[in-house]
């Protein structure tokens, strides 16, 4: 992929410092895009690519994970007035290659390794009527560094029906699949107890398999759909709402996740795996940041992570 293309929400970027880096698919000004590090070179790493070792700068997602793994790489952040707050974005100038879930995908199915991969992804692909022509992969598999026994398959959905289907596919195997995942803490992000397996199971007893879903623009809620249109939040607020969200948008299921409330204004979370409460609705108590126009409030900033809670279900 051409470093003028857009990049899709996972794609992989190689930077000229030779870290390896994961795209965030948030909206960007021209020539600067946001980017999580995930890999710096090291002497003793488990992964690796013929320009030597690496380790792994991210312990876990989630606005607190993205701040340690920031600091650790020693990543330089750009002062952005729309979001009000230091990015992790890095210049078109800094990327050698950027290569996007799709492409990473061809590059799988065209390598002669890692085959156990391409027949797990063609089982879900059929057991979940999603086409493989709508998913990709990203991670360390994307990469090319992924190391067999320890590295997980990390897929990208595309389109918002489709995100659907893969939630429905992934829900319908819980009775079988073992053990509960249930988290209460999203990497700050604090909700009613959340069970991961919506998005992340072991597949044939050792594989785990997560997945997340990338919407194009028209899909997107209105604050998300260009940088332009950001509601910038305001730092200097906290407010707490009681909010009911109609279900079964599915918006609440592509990065990052958004749904409209009755209230008119629209709840934005940068912590991905809220999205299932998000997408099932009902009495939600929010609490976090609010745009300055009122018409937004986010959750998973860095600055107040803040949290959700299931109230009532509709």
């Amino acid at each position: 992929m051409s470093v003028d293309e857009a990049a899709t929400h996972g794609s992989i970027i190689y930077a000229k410092d030779s870290s390896i880096l994961q795209v965030v698919g948030v909206p960007s000004p021209p020539n600067l895009i946001p980017a999580i590090p995930k890999y710096v070179p090291c002497r003793k790493g488990p992964w690796k690519r013929p320009s030597g070792r690496y380790c792994r700068v991210i312990d876990f997602y989630g606005p607190l994970g993205v701040k340690n793994a920031i600091a650790r790489a020693g990543m330089d952040e750009r002062l952005d007035p729309f979001y009000s707050s230091a990015m992790p974005y890095i210049h078109r100038n800094e990327i050698l290659r950027i290569i996007e879930p799709r492409e990473a995908m061809e590059n799988l199915v065209a390598s002669a390794r890692f085959h156990y991969y391409i027949s797990l992804i063609e089982k879900i692909s059929r057991e979940s009527s999603v086409s493989t022509e709508n998913l990709g992969i990203t991670g360390s598999v994307a990469a090319g560094i992924a190391v067999h026994g320890l590295s997980d398959l990390d897929i990208v959905v595309y389109g918002i029906y489709n995100a659907a289907k893969m939630f429905e596919y992934f829900k319908s195997r819980l009775s079988k699949v073992r053990p509960l995942i249930v988290k209460r803490n999203h990497g700050g992000v604090k909700s009613s107890p959340i069970d991961i397996r919506w998005r992340r199971q072991q597949f044939n007893n050792s594989m785990l398999v997560s997945w997340i879903g990338v919407g194009s623009s028209h899909e997107k809620c209105t604050p998300l759909k260009s940088y332009w249109s950001i509601e910038s939040p305001d730092l200097r607020r906290i407010v707490k709402m009681t909010l009911y969200i109609k279900p079964w948008q599915e918006t609440a299921l592509i990065y990052p996740p958004c749904v409209y409330t009755n209230k008119g204004v629209h709840v934005v979370s940068f912590e991905y795996n809220i999205g299932t409460l998000l997408y099932q609705g009902g009495k939600i108590l929010i609490e976090g940041i609010p745009s300055i126009s009122n018409n937004t409030i986010y959750l998973g900033l860095r600055e107040f992570p803040g949290g959700v809670y299931r109230i009532q279900a509709l």
